[in-house]
């Protein structure tokens, strides 16, 4: 019976159901073969019931960072200001309290809508902006149909204690249930991974850690499911340091240093010396545009938030100074062509001393006058 009444439900969403709310639909803006921008949405359409929660979904992708980007409804064109210029849901009365955005990772978007009435009903876009360019608001998005939900069926519900502020380490207790008479079996998931559930519904994080932060759904026998996103703060893991140009450092040349962590929420950078208790820069990358001798050391980054400070190991750099690059040109062979004559300057095997002595291997070179198409027979100093 429980079937029968739940398959009339969807039913009630007529087209939107019928439209397939699994299938994903992609728009693309390009030039030639070169795509430029793009919106996919998870969902063409979605049928939902009235007083549940619907996760709308997008992937999204630009040429060039997005100074604005958010959702609306072509539906609420009256409460805009101005009709041909979208408004942001989350400032809109009528979902007041009821929506949030949720962005686990670049490039990703959910429109999370709570108690859905059937007021709600309507097409939901995604829209960014750039610089130089503006996703069309006029491009189809996903349609949304909320139906009544008949007293015989309960919706599940589940929450996560404590409910502030999630820090790694701490104990959480995620509670997935159904308030209905019998008690209905309940499944709770992430991803591909279902977890094991108490029988009074209860899963126990005995120590959560970074892995743990995404999205939970707990989901009865009937196929009716609600999420929730958990969001872990932990401190930033060991830094890392890479540096560019990664090869020999010229004197006078430019060189930066990038420190990267994982943390949340997103750590704060800053630049040592070692032997330096001052901080030589802030920020994630630490730029030396004229790099001399005094330069030359051992460089760390420190990363900090409000959960902790990690610090990397240290990078040493070293400059390579004038009279080094001529000493090692010196070490060369070159070939100086004077129409039929070649003339040979050949450093001495000898010569690998200090750069101290640069002047007195300078004087050591040897001269070979060579003929054209001979080989050597001799030289002069």
């Amino acid at each position: 019976l429980v079937y029968i009444i739940y398959l009339l439900i969807l039913l009630l969403c007529g087209a939107a159901v019928k439209s397939s709310s699994n299938k994903s639909v992609s728009y693309i803006l390009g030039v030639g073969d070169k795509t430029c921008n793009r919106v996919t949405y998870t969902s063409r359409s979605i049928c939902a019931l009235k007083g549940s929660s619907v996760d709308i979904s997008c992937i999204y992708s630009h040429t060039h960072p997005a100074v604005s980007k958010f959702w609306f409804s072509p539906e609420r064109s009256h409460q805009w200001q101005h009709r041909s210029h979208p408004e942001d849901l989350r400032t809109d009365s009528h979902y007041a309290g009821r929506v949030e955005v949720i962005e686990t990772e670049r490039g990703s978007s959910t429109l999370r809508i709570r108690d859905l009435t059937e007021r709600d009903s309507a097409e939901y876009h995604f829209k960014f902006k750039t610089q130089s360019f503006e996703w069309k608001s006029s491009l189809p998005g996903t349609t949304l149909s909320v139906t009544g939900l008949p007293l015989s069926i309960s919706l599940p519900s589940v929450s996560v204690s404590p409910s502030g502020e999630i820090v790694e380490g701490s104990s959480v207790t995620l509670t997935c249930r159904t308030h209905a008479n019998p008690a209905a079996n309940n499944t709770l998931y992430k991803g591909n991974q279902i977890l094991p559930l108490t029988p009074e519904g209860i899963y126990n994080f005995t120590s959560i850690s970074s892995e743990d932060r995404g999205i939970y759904h707990c989901k009865t026998e009937d196929q009716l499911s609600v999420s929730l996103f958990i969001d872990v703060q932990y401190a930033p893991k060991i830094p890392s340091v890479s540096v560019r140009p990664s090869g020999e450092l010229v004197e006078g040349s430019s060189v930066t240093l990038t420190c990267s962590s994982d943390a949340n929420p997103a750590a704060n950078y800053t630049w040592y010396k070692e032997d330096d208790n001052s901080a030589k820069a802030s920020g994630q990358n630490f730029i030396i545009t004229d790099f001399r001798p005094e330069h030359s050391g051992s460089y760390y980054c420190e990363a900090q938030n409000t959960r902790g400070r990690r610090s990397s190991t240290s990078h040493h750099l070293t400059v390579v100074t004038g009279k080094l690059l001529m000493h090692l040109m010196l070490k060369l062979i070159i070939l100086l062509f004077d129409q039929n004559t070649k003339l040979l300057w050949r450093m001495p095997l000898h010569c690998t001393a200090p750069l101290t002595n640069i002047a007195e291997c300078e004087h050591s070179l040897e001269l070979l006058c060579v003929s054209s198409g001979s080989s050597v027979s001799g030289g002069n100093k």
